[in-house]
């Protein structure tokens, strides 16, 4: 809903899209909708606001330029229960005379069979093959060995594709650092210096693989997977032999750009195509940096 101010201040006519009852007509499962409204302004208005919600995911648009950088908006709810909404300032967006409100709705999380789970059902699928692949990281191998274990040695692991299957390689989560405070001196900093020495040496990394389940292979050299490690972990021994593995994206620069889960969820889901979100997110990142006042953006 568009809620313009007229020129002397008064509060101008409201202007809705769509009803709700117009778009539960369309097709839940299928491809997203374009609605579409034109409406004339007498003036360019002093002031406006849009307010939007949707059962789904919606992306809105005012005479032709995008509203908002919102991703999978208005976001999830029960939507039986609750709805999100947000309001915009678009008195830039808006002209005397005629305007077109535009929306892209999908009915997203609606659609009765959105590709989600939980990380427990994923695994179940994954184990007794009614799923093909579940993504995420090899830190969820502790899941199926408590919720399915008689069937965590059919499970594997492999990295998502690229363009190239030669050049094709994982990326990895770093392990965690362990470090000493500079206020640390005496023998507390030795002390200190000796347990940072055992945590990576080779008994350090046997503790830790008998306390926990390893989820990847050991940084440290003289390190090596027990023999009886889950199948997905020992499926990525061999990105790290040959070298074809490089560290995400949050250890190499401090941008990422805050929407980049849900524009991987849209991607991943089927509501946009891989190369509109590579744009956007394009976009997104260009957007943080400018928020951190780096330089060349």
């Amino acid at each position: 809903m568009v809620e313009p101010a007229a020129g002397d201040g008064s509060p101008g006519r409201r202007h809705g899209l769509i009803g709700a009852a117009a778009a539960e007509r369309g097709d839940r499962d299928g491809p997203a909708m374009l609605l579409r409204r034109e409406f004339v302004l007498p003036a360019a208005p002093v002031r406006a606001r849009l307010y939007v919600s949707a059962h789904g995911v919606y992306e809105m648009e005012l005479n032709g330029e995008r509203v908002g950088d919102h991703v999978l908006a208005p976001g999830w709810t029960s939507y039986h229960h609750r709805l999100r909404y947000q309001t915009f300032d678009v008195t830039g967006h808006l002209k005397a005379g005629g305007n077109a409100l535009g929306a892209w709705l999908d009915a997203g999380y609606l659609t009765t069979d959105f590709a989600s789970s939980k990380l427990e059902a994923g695994i179940r699928h994954l184990a007794d093959g009614t799923g093909a692949h579940y993504p995420m990281l090899t830190s969820a191998v502790g899941t199926p060995r408590l919720a399915v274990p008689d069937k965590v040695s059919d499970l594997g692991f492999f990295a998502l594709p690229g363009d190239d299957a030669a050049k094709n390689g994982l990326t990895v989560w770093e392990p965690a650092g362990v470090y000493i405070p500079k206020t640390t001196t005496g023998a507390k900093l030795d002390a200190a210096r000796r347990f940072l020495a055992f945590v990576a040496s080779k008994d350090g990394c046997d503790a830790m693989a008998r306390a926990t389940t390893p989820f990847g292979p050991f940084l440290v050299k003289g390190c090596t997977l027990p023999a009886d490690v889950a199948a997905p972990i020992k499926d990525m021994q061999p990105y790290f032999d040959s070298g074809a593995n490089s560290p995400a994206l949050e250890f190499l620069s401090p941008v990422k750009g805050p929407s980049l889960e849900q524009i991987t969820v849209e991607v991943g889901s089927g509501i946009r195509k891989a190369a509109d979100g590579a744009a956007l997110y394009d976009q997104d990142v260009k957007k943080q940096a400018q928020q951190l006042g780096l330089p060349g953006w």
